[in-house]
């Protein structure tokens, strides 16, 4: 698996410095058809009308041509760099967090990116804290992406005057995480894909399908859990489960023979 993962890294290295010329000269060939078209205006007068339209015409299938180049290219970039993502070690790197405040920073940067969305839906979200003041050995980094990742998919799935959900709860020696929405729901069809790499309902442009199947890796290394339930149409709700007391270095479970 080591051997795999460099071979992966260097394919990956190889193949996003030609991505990054392509994008560049895409949008900088696309400023030259537009300076192009503002020389051909300026010169309309002294043109036939057919050569003109002609011009014209090129210009705009050009410009066309360009953006589906860029669109299309940045896409792969986004893949690529998921790529990149998966190959990262997420072990390790444990700190001493209140939990309480983990998720209070987390939902804090969810009204800040979509506070419009926030204001414009009147979407109502629910913080259920732990009365006391729980502190847990976790990597706040990793953890932190899989509160974003998810309160990140409710928002995305959230209808008009709807709730997100984020709930505390310690059961006997596990801290318990609870992220429900009242949303679109998923469909049952696809339930048992949501974890995979590179899949994802959303188009390429917005999501690359690693967000998922990242959380489950970050959740497992830290010796928990992730469980989804949902119902198309009304809501979709997962349940974080991870020990409160942690080992002092985390490694993947182990897996079953």
């Amino acid at each position: 698996m080591a051997t795999v993962g460099q071979l992966t890294q260097g394919l990956v290295d190889r193949i996003l410095n030609p991505l990054n010329y392509i994008n560049n000269f895409a949008n900088l060939t696309s400023g030259l058809a537009k300076d192009l078209r503002e020389n051909l205006d300026s010169q309309k007068e002294h043109l036939k009308p057919d050569v003109y339209d002609d011009s014209v015409d090129l210009l705009n299938m050009m410009t066309s041509n360009l953006e589906k180049i860029s669109e299309h290219g940045f896409n792969t970039v986004r893949i690529v760099k998921a790529m990149e993502e998966l190959l990262k070690d997420r072990r390790g790197n444990l700190t001493l967090t209140n939990i309480n405040g983990l998720c209070r920073i987390a939902l804090d940067k969810l009204k800040k990116t979509y506070e419009q969305d926030i204001q414009e839906k009147n979407i109502r979200i629910v913080f259920d804290n732990l009365t006391l003041s729980l502190m847990m050995e976790v990597n706040v980094e990793q953890f932190s992406k899989v509160l974003a990742g998810i309160l990140k998919n409710s928002m995305y799935a959230l209808l008009k005057k709807s709730e997100i959900f984020l709930g505390l709860k310690v059961n006997k020696d596990m801290l318990e995480i609870t992220i429900r929405d009242n949303g679109s729901g998923i469909d049952e069809n696809i339930k048992d894909k949501i974890f995979a790499p590179f899949f994802t309902t959303k188009t390429t442009g917005e999501a690359a399908g690693v967000g998922l199947y990242l959380c489950r890796e970050i959740v497992q290394n830290h010796r928990g859990t992730i469980e989804v339930e949902s119902k198309k149409g009304e809501y979709t709700q997962f349940l974080i489960t991870i020990p409160v007391y942690q080992p002092k270095t985390i490694t993947p479970p182990k897996e079953e023979e």
